[in-house]
């Protein structure tokens, strides 16, 4: 009699609901959140958004960082405005 030893499958550490890999790209992350590539373009060149990274030409995203950063409100919303009139 031959025992099956696999494992139930769990959630990997970085993985989050919506997201198939904890990378994402920035049109990824854009449609996710619902809002224009070019207003994360300028989330990431101002600094504002953990979690991204260049890699090469390209910009990867990591979703649960951003989840979190969501998640714990710590920019005020007059505070993403501030100097644009």
């Amino acid at each position: 009699m031959v025992q099956d030893t696999s494992t139930t499958d769990a959630a990997e550490p970085d993985s989050a609901p919506g997201f198939s890999s904890p990378a994402l790209t920035v049109d990824e992350l854009a449609a996710l959140l619902k809002i224009n590539r070019k207003t994360l373009y300028g989330l990431i060149q101002d600094g504002q958004l953990p979690g991204a990274v260049k890699l090469g030409r390209s910009i990867r995203i990591h979703g649960p960082t951003v989840l979190a950063w969501l998640s714990t409100g710590q920019v005020p919303v007059s505070q993403t405005r501030k100097g644009r009139r």
